[in-house]
């Protein structure tokens, strides 16, 4: 296949908020929360690894954290940015600013198809990443750098036949199964020019942890 019919997506999760740190919702755009110094940290250490890849576009989100890992990763290198809202949190709704455990405890007790209180569903979510995926590749640039979060990195990991511990990627594959055509195939990819970029180390629960990325390549 030759080169120039190739693409290459390198989705990461942003680096750790002070949100995070505090282990605490945060979903809301015009809430907006910094990196802490760790994060930045991981950012910039993203960036060391990404040093050798040219990058056309880089897409975040409207959260600041998201913005922020891409400005430290990328640096003074002059690549463009797009803010794609289709990869925002899951509105977490009632339960905005609630601890983590809260929403775990919620979302034990409810299906993918229930809505937060005054949020949403991870069914909404997972038609928001579905038609921000039919967006990106409808686009031309050659190489993405992707910042995104962990449920969204995890069902797009699963659409691409990446193990996960939750099934969210099977129903994102099932909704983004008509962009995929009988020619064209997302794949895997284990770095630019043969090179493995090394993801960030898990937590000890397996869970995707801040900075950690994946590569993959489109083929049309």
């Amino acid at each position: 296949m030759p080169a120039e019919a190739l693409r290459l997506f390198v989705f990461a999760r942003h680096a750790e908020s002070a949100a995070n740190a505090a282990g605490v919702l945060n979903t809301n755009p015009s809430q907006p929360v910094a990196l802490t110094a760790r994060g930045r940290r991981q950012a910039r250490a993203l960036g060391a690894q990404l040093a050798g890849l040219r990058v056309d576009l880089a897409v975040g989100r409207r959260l600041l954290r998201t913005q922020q890992t891409i400005d430290l990763a990328l640096g003074s290198r002059p690549v463009p940015t797009l803010i794609e809202p289709g990869f925002d949190e899951i509105r977490a709704g009632d339960l905005e600013g609630a601890r983590i455990g809260a929403y775990w405890s919620w979302m034990d007790q409810h299906t993918a198809g229930d809505r937060l209180p005054q949020g949403e569903s991870i069914n909404d979510a997972l038609r928001r990443y579905a038609g921000a995926l039919r967006r990106l590749l409808a686009r031309k640039e050659k190489v993405m750098l992707v910042v995104i979060h962990e449920i969204a990195l995890r069902s797009i990991a699963g659409l691409c036949g990446v193990a996960s511990r939750t099934c969210c990627g099977c129903r994102l594959a099932r909704r983004v199964r008509a962009i995929r055509g009988r020619r064209a195939r997302l794949v895997r990819w284990h770095g630019a020019r043969r090179r493995r970029l090394q993801p960030a180390t898990r937590g000890a629960d397996g869970r995707l942890g801040v900075g950690e990325h994946r590569m993959w390549q489109w083929r049309d």
